[in-house]
């Protein structure tokens, strides 16, 4: 709340939200989706994938989803905090590295906006578990694709498709605020 001549107004500072959860991916290449959708679960490899997205949101200005809902295209452009918070296993004993990256589709190419990476040494017996997580502030484009992409080593694991434990976030930052 705020006060301005005697009168008490509340500006709040966001607006809309968009999530998604994941429901396995595709390979691509060029910003094409490649062959066949790889199962709910999405494997760490070196091989570029993109998330699968399921959308959960109430956003009332809606968005464009395409490539076999592995892209997105939003109608307002605009600040938006965003949220990348993923958990990924594996069960054998060598070094994880696991990375997933908000991309803008740039007409020929790719330009990251947001990146999250993480590390972790498995074990032989048992189910080991780590999280990838990251928070920032992006500007998006109405008329733009987005997609999330996935990369790693190429020691195996996978990322969790759990709606509790894997999801991507952007919350619209009203019009006029700022950090």
């Amino acid at each position: 709340m705020f006060s301005h001549n005697g009168k008490s107004s509340a500006v709040s500072l966001f607006s809309e939200c968009i999530k998604f959860t994941t429901n396995g991916s595709y390979v691509y290449s060029s910003g094409n989706n490649t062959g066949s959708q790889q199962g709910t679960l999405v494997e760490i490899s070196a091989t570029p994938r993109r998330f699968i997205l399921v959308r959960t949101d109430t956003y009332t200005n809606d968005i464009v989803q395409g490539d076999n809902n592995t892209t997105f295209i939003p109608h307002e452009s605009g600040m938006y905090l965003s949220i990348i918070s993923a958990e990924f296993y594996a069960g054998s004993a060598d070094l994880k590295t696991a990375e997933i990256k908000l991309i803008e589709d740039m007409g020929g190419g790719e330009s990251t906006r947001q990146s999250a990476k993480a590390s972790f040494v498995g074990s032989s017996t048992n189910l080991e578990v780590g999280r990838l997580d990251n928070s920032m502030v992006v500007i998006l484009t109405a008329g733009k694709k987005y997609w999330y992409k996935i990369t790693g080593t190429a020691n195996g694991g996978y990322i969790n498709p759990s709606s509790a434990s894997t999801g991507f976030t952007l919350i619209k930052i009203n019009d006029g605020k700022s950090f």
